[in-house]
């Protein structure tokens, strides 16, 4: 269906032709405002608000003007008009589909139908609006990021002045604000101040060979020296010219701190590593061995150019050892708590020797490297061999031994029942067959010297008895010796007066001692024969 063409309003007969021209063939928009109502708009103005014409004229001229630019619309309006100049100016529209676009406008005043109108020209400007927007935003980012980043930036002219910098450097340098669009910023970064350019300096060098440029300088601020890190690069504009120099400062002097800390902290334990009394080996996760100490290379013969970043370690492990190592190895990897960390081993030298070898493994906290010490343990198992030989005959010496002193206290025993045996005989002989002899020598008729013999045999009998009598009794009695004399004349079958006689005592003493020797050997009130139960003793 074809638009109708916008209707010529009468009055303006006189260049019609041209008019109708201009409307229809305009890139602008061109309405006619009367009695704030759109009276004439062409077809391009009505499709900024995707209305046809139809449906603007006679719409109101505020109807599609953002409610909150209405007002400004209206005193802008009002102040062309009256002062006569046409300074554009914007606001916004909301279209038929509830869109919002942004239009340019200039109003004039004119006659139509002989009555005063308002002739508009508009433009569609929404999309520059919104790459400006877009533009800004852009730049509040990166403006917001450069002031946040971290790091002081400058911005620098070819003149050496000081263009623009960033809040960081106003952290550093607050003073520096004051000298922006002078050339002295080689005076502020120095304490004292000077005028001639630092030789060092990263910016004259991009100036002058349109490269980057780094530098690292120790700079005075705030009454210490901090590091900094320096890099110039150029800023050129769309024909390749430099206009500028970017400048970007990194204080590196923390990162320095823990460098240097790291560096000593590096330094003392290769140290101890180096100088720990133990083979001491680093190793990766492949089984690589990265590192070694000077022990392992004595003890081992082989040279770190050999071995480091170049040899896994299960190269140097006897054949029968490795299979058990390599599961360890994975293991410790996804449970360090699974595998032992101290087992042994034997490592193959470089001089083909087998050795013994304890070996202490652990991961390095937060990697998956492990460090293991080795201690050769070769001359111990060595000793501990010979120890257990040893121990082995040593106790088979001592098995001997025993068994020697069994027989020997089997033979004590047998002497000392044949002695006891033997003792039991002399004294029944005495007692039978000698000291009844005695008293009838006694009895009969011996001069003086005779009797005196006598006495003496008799004396020298009674000690001999009295001496066996002690040694069969005491084993079993803690009896006197008068009462170990009465004993053995009881065991011996002598009566009351047969013992008196003997021993030269009364008859009520020889009755106290039988009494005495029945109570401490428990017969009292006992119906038992005191010579049958010493006979039974031995």
């Amino acid at each position: 269906m074809k638009k109708a063409k916008p209707k010529i309003p009468r009055g303006l007969d006189e260049g019609e032709s041209l008019f109708r021209t201009l409307t229809e063939k305009s890139v602008a928009g061109i309405y006619v405002v009367q009695d704030g109502k759109f009276c004439f708009i062409n077809a391009k103005a009505a499709a900024y608000a995707d209305y046809s014409v139809e449906e603007m004229k006679g719409r109101k001229s505020d109807s599609i003007v953002h409610p909150e630019d209405r007002e400004t619309v209206k005193r802008n309006a009002h102040k062309m008009l009256r002062s006569g100049k046409s300074a554009p100016h914007e606001f916004r529209i909301i279209t038929k589909g509830g869109d919002i676009r942004w239009i340019m406008e200039t109003v004039s005043g004119i006659k139509f139908q002989g009555r005063p109108a308002i002739l508009g020209n508009s433009m569609d400007i929404t999309e520059r609006r919104r790459a400006e927007e877009a533009l800004r935003t852009s730049e509040e980012k990166y403006r917001s990021v450069v002031d946040h980043i971290g790091m002081g930036i400058t911005v620098i002219s070819p003149e050496m002045k000081i263009i623009t910098m960033n809040n960081q450097m106003l952290k550093w340098y607050p003073d520096i604000v004051s000298l922006v669009g002078n050339p002295c910023c080689y005076e502020v970064f120095n304490d004292p101040p000077r005028r001639d350019i630092c030789i060092y300096c990263p910016v004259i060098k991009t100036f002058a060979d349109g490269d980057v440029h780094e530098v690292v300088t120790d700079t005075p601020l705030k009454g210490e020296i901090r590091h900094f890190r320096t890099i110039s690069t150029p800023l050129r504009d769309r024909d390749g010219k430099i206009i500028a120099a970017i400048e970007m400062v990194d204080d590196i002097t923390e990162r320095r701190r823990v460098e240097e800390k790291l560096k000593d902290s590096e330094n003392w334990y290769r140290t101890i590593f180096e100088t720990t009394g133990a083979a001491t080996m680093v190793l990766e996760e492949d089984m690589t061995i990265s590192l070694i100490n000077r022990e392992f290379v004595k003890h081992f013969g082989y040279s770190r150019e050999e071995i480091e970043n170049k040899r896994k370690w299960s190269e140097f492990v006897a054949q029968e050892d490795v299979d058990k190592m390599v599961e360890y190895h994975h293991q410790r990897r996804v449970d360090a708590s699974l595998p032992p960390r101290n087992y042994e081993f034997r490592f193959i030298t470089k001089w083909g020797e087998s050795r013994d070898i304890f070996l202490t493994v652990d991961l390095i906290p937060g990697t998956r490297t492990s460090i293991a010490s080795l201690v050769d343990i070769t001359e111990l198992k060595k000793a501990q061999d010979i120890l257990q030989k040893r121990g082995k005959e040593l106790e088979n010496k001592t098995l001997e031994l025993e068994e020697l002193n069994a027989a020997l206290r089997v033979l004590l025993k047998k002497r000392e029942e044949d002695k006891n045996e033997i003792q039991e005989k002399v004294l029944a002989n005495l007692e039978n067959l000698v000291i009844p002899y005695l008293h009838k020598l006694r009895g009969g008729q011996l001069d003086s010297r005779e009797m005196v013999n006598v006495n003496i045999i008799e004396s020298n009998l009674k000690d001999i008895v009295a001496s066996f009598s002690h040694k069969l009794l005491s084993r079993h009695l803690n009896l006197t010796t008068r009462e170990l004399q009465t004993a053995n004349l009881i065991k011996s079958g002598k009566t009351t007066k047969e013992i008196a006689d003997f021993l030269n005592i009364s008859e009520s003493a020889v009755s106290i001692c039988r009494y005495r020797i029945r109570n401490k050997l428990g017969l009292n009130n006992k119906k038992i024969n005191l010579q049958s139960y010493l006979a039974r003793l031995g």
